[in-house]
């Protein structure tokens, strides 16, 4: 009867708007990033770059500097108006199988010749198309609606439960890279790059790297983050909130993320029992290497051999603190 029901829902489309269930703010936490540079900020521990240049994609948990990073940030699993929603796309396009005397007839002839039974079309269509056939099928119909109803009831109790873990089910299979749209954050030099004795790496953000077809199309997989202090009412009206959103506070970092399944990368060790998921850096990814306005520059000459004799496109510049203006500014080295 499968093949039934498939041709059946194939031609009575769902015209229930699923998209009515999120927020406006949605369609703007998708927007495709569009830019040329992203920069990665690196303290001065992490010079074995240059020997082996590779991108760390950081799991929740210990290794993220944020202490509420994916965390919940919605009041409701799932809010009322989107569990009916829900249970009206799923139960319309049932009970009009169901009404429909053409797709019982359909079914049942399918399922009888499949078991080997005989069977006479036209009686059985005569029957399902008379007063008592007619009858049955409201009757059926009303059953499978109370069945429904109750199913879906039972299954959003059953979710909206466990909703935590099976969030952190999917968080647990997820690691971030994340990046920034500028290199002269002085914060982030402080924080990150060991207050100027550190590097940034400024990667080519339109290369296949960063690039993919998620809806058939070319595009930036950089997510920007969204940075604010409320909480959505539903989870489903911006499931972004999940992964693309942040306290106020860390708006400095300008950040934008790139986010891989953990069993895309390799596994490298571990730190503090945290294991190490990593992706290899290419030629051509990086477009230069800024190094910090405190950097040991008795380690320039060998950091830059390294690098050039993995790519020797790869320009060198470095952070200089401009005391006129209060500002850095990027120079060529």
């Amino acid at each position: 009867m499968s093949n039934t029901v498939d041709r059946f829902l194939e031609k009575h489309k769902n015209s229930f708007d699923l998209s009515t269930i999120f927020s406006d703010e949605v369609k703007k936490m998708e927007e495709e990033f569009s830019g040329t540079s992203v920069y990665k900020y690196y303290s001065d521990q992490r010079r074995g770059f240059f020997k082996t240049p590779q991108v760390r994609f950081t799991q929740k948990g210990n290794a993220l500097n944020d202490p509420f990073e994916l965390t919940r940030r919605w009041e409701q699993y799932g809010s009322a108006p989107t569990i009916e929603l829900m249970t009206n796309y799923v139960r319309e396009p049932v009970l009009a199988m169901m009404k429909d005397p053409s797709i019982v007839l359909d079914g049942l002839c399918e399922k009888l010749a499949n078991e080997g039974i005989p069977f006479d079309r036209a009686f059985l269509a005569e029957r399902l198309n008379s007063s008592d056939g007619r009858a049955w099928l409201s009757q059926q119909a009303a059953q499978t609606e109370v069945m429904v109803n109750t199913v879906m009831e039972l299954m959003w109790k059953e979710w909206s439960a466990h909703s935590d873990e099976m969030v952190e089910g999917v968080i647990r299979e997820m690691g971030i890279f994340s990046v920034s749209t500028t290199a002269t954050s002085q914060p982030m030099w402080g924080l990150y790059a060991s207050s100027g004795k550190g590097f940034v790496v400024n990667f080519r953000a339109r290369h296949e790297f960063f690039m993919g077809t998620p809806s058939g199309v070319v595009k930036s997989l950089l997510r920007k983050v969204h940075y604010t202090d409320q909480r959505i009412p539903d989870f489903w009206s911006n499931p972004h909130y999940l992964f693309a959103v942040k306290e106020t506070e860390w708006g400095f970092e300008k950040e934008l993320r790139l986010i891989k399944k953990l069993t895309d990368c390799k596994e490298v060790g571990t730190v503090s029992n945290i294991p190490i998921f990593v992706m290899d850096v290419v030629p051509g990814m990086i477009e230069s290497i800024i190094f910090g306005y405190n950097y040991d520059n008795s380690n320039l000459k060998g950091d830059m051999s390294d690098l050039r004799s993995f790519d020797p496109s790869i320009k060198f510049e470095q952070a200089v603190v401009d005391l006129s203006t209060s500002k850095l500014t990027i120079q060529p080295l």
